[in-house]
């Protein structure tokens, strides 16, 4: 099914809201083969790694790829998203709260029906859906609740269990379809938990693995949005990780992967730009950011979001400030004159071209031009190293304020992560290295030129030399011999064989470089 081309009208957004924590993590594998377990370790900054992310699979039913795929993130998610009023009461009536949790996703022709899969028969939608109930994930989380504040999840769960048409529901009504039932754990994790909005019909219309990436990309894609960000950044390795996808260490192998993923988005312009840059991982392996900047698809549906989440709360969309309206009247005369207007004591005319790069970076943040201004008079250096660090900091990935947060960084100049660091030593390392090849390229190069001058020498000396009448050959033969002999040889070695082979070719060298430099005519 093709997307939207890119001069197609964008069509109203249809939303789906996901927890904001387990639908990061992966369960399924999008690849081709089978693996054990699935697992996701965190390296703590002294060093320590931990188990922050299980998925162990059932020996009977297998691990669930891309139709269970499906079935979790069109057909569960989209009925959790639907009851998310029913789910979200506390009821203390055990029968009432069993019925709560059971949830019916239709006949297993329904669902094929709503995925859109022809070719799909039941008992691979059966099969899928014992997959999906079957993983087991064992896991450490610190997630936000609805009130922002932070709790730590440790457990080892199933998130639901299937039920079939005939067999009996925890409330005692047989089942007239497909039902699932959410463990205890998981449906208070959903009560809880907060949400964010995916467009479920652009979600539906791409393939597995450019559908996991927009699940994976869109919050980035948000605060670059919302933040006035220059780009949203993700890294190979935690995309490689999080969706999961095989991980490449060539850059040849990567462009042809990461193609296929974005060119989807690109073609319904979710993503107008995507550059990439070389670094390495924690472990100093090859990695890649990936840069993106939004495309008309993203920013409607950005616009669509934020109306959303407005009226929600009940409030008023925001009115333009007396200096909005100023700047618009001024745009809409503009072409009254075409002059610049006069502005007297321009505070920016006397910057430098390395100042204004700098000042432009950091209004990207969001930072008023008068403050801006002051921090660069005032810290200069500080603002550079911290605009350096801001996309390594780990905590820059969930910053509601960039603003206050790269200003806080500058006045206190905080010391670089870890991971700048270990970036900037291995540049360094490798700099250093092609610096040294570099060298020895040239050394060899030197040597080279330097022996084929010396064999070109050696081949007209050798010339002259047997010009020479036999006696004068004969003379400097036996020259040469008695001064390489006392000064190279003992008497015992030059009884060996061997070494008057080697004394000939010797004597016979040093004749020839002498000829080459008159010193022998």
């Amino acid at each position: 099914m093709e997307l939207e081309n890119k001069n197609q009208e964008n069509l109203p957004v249809k939303a789906i809201r996901v927890d904001t924590t387990f639908s990061n993590f992966p369960i399924h594998n999008l690849g081709k083969g089978n693996q054990s377990k699935l697992e996701i370790i965190e390296i703590l900054e002294t060093g320590k790694k931990i188990t922050k992310w299980k998925v162990s699979y059932s020996s009977e039913y297998g691990q669930p790829h891309i139709l269970a795929y499906k079935i979790d993130t069109l057909i569960v998610n989209k009925r959790i998203d639907e009851l998310k009023s029913q789910l979200l009461k506390n009821i203390s009536n055990k029968k009432e709260e069993e019925k709560i949790r059971t949830i019916r996703l239709g006949s297993l022709r329904e669902i094929i029906k709503e995925l859109g899969l022809s070719n799909a028969d039941t008992n691979n939608v059966k099969q899928a859906l014992y997959q999906n109930a079957s993983s087991f994930i064992t896991a450490k989380l610190t997630y936000k609740i609805k009130d922002r504040t932070e709790k730590t999840l440790d457990f080892g769960t199933t998130r639901y269990g299937v039920i079939f048409v005939g067999e009996t529901l925890p409330d005692g009504r047989k089942a007239d379809s497909v039902y699932i039932v959410l463990n205890e754990i998981y449906l208070h994790f959903l009560r809880e938990s907060q949400t964010r909005p995916l467009d479920y019909d652009y979600l539906k219309k791409l393939p597995p693995t450019a559908q996991r990436f927009y699940e994976l990309v869109s919050p980035k894609i948000y605060a670059h949005l919302k933040n006035k960000l220059p780009c949203a950044k993700l890294s190979y390795s935690y995309l490689c990780q999080f969706s999961p996808l095989t991980r490449y260490f060539t850059y040849d192998q990567v462009k042809k992967q990461m193609y296929k993923i974005h060119k989807p988005h690109k073609d319904s312009n979710y993503l107008e730009t995507v550059k990439v840059t070389e670094t390495v991982d924690h472990e100093q392996k090859a990695d890649w950011i990936f840069s993106y900047t939004a495309g008309t698809k993203a920013k409607e549906e950005f616009k669509h979001f934020q109306k959303t989440a407005r009226e929600q709360k009940g409030e008023q969309p925001p009115k333009e400030s007396l200096a909005e309206i100023f700047d618009n009247r001024l745009l809409d005369f503009g072409s009254v004159s075409d002059q610049e207007p006069i502005i007297k004591n321009k505070p920016t005319a006397d910057l430098t071209d390395e100042e204004k790069g700098l000042l432009t970076q950091i209004l990207e943040y969001g930072v008023s031009e008068p403050k801006a201004l002051d921090v660069l008079k005032r810290t200069k250096t500080a603002l550079e190293r911290q605009i350096m660090y801001y996309p390594y900091s780990t905590l820059s990935q969930s910053v509601n304020n960039p603003a206050g947060w790269i200003l806080r960084a500058i006045e206190k100049d905080y010391a670089p992560p870890t991971s700048y660091k270990k970036e900037a030593e291995a540049k360094k390392a490798k700099i250093e290295f092609e610096n040294r090849n570099k060298e020895e390229q040239k050394r060899l190069q030197r040597e080279e030129a330097r022996f084929e001058a010396t064999e070109r020498k050696k081949e007209l000396a050798k010339g002259k030399y047997l010009s020479f009448p036999k006696e004068r050959q004969d003379e400097l033969y036996k020259l040469y011999y008695d001064k390489i002999t006392k000064r190279d040889y003992k008497p015992e070695h030059l009884k060996l064989t061997f070494v008057q082979g080697l004394l000939t070719q010797q004597i016979l060298t040093e004749i020839y470089l002498d000829i080459a430099k008159g010193k022998v005519t």
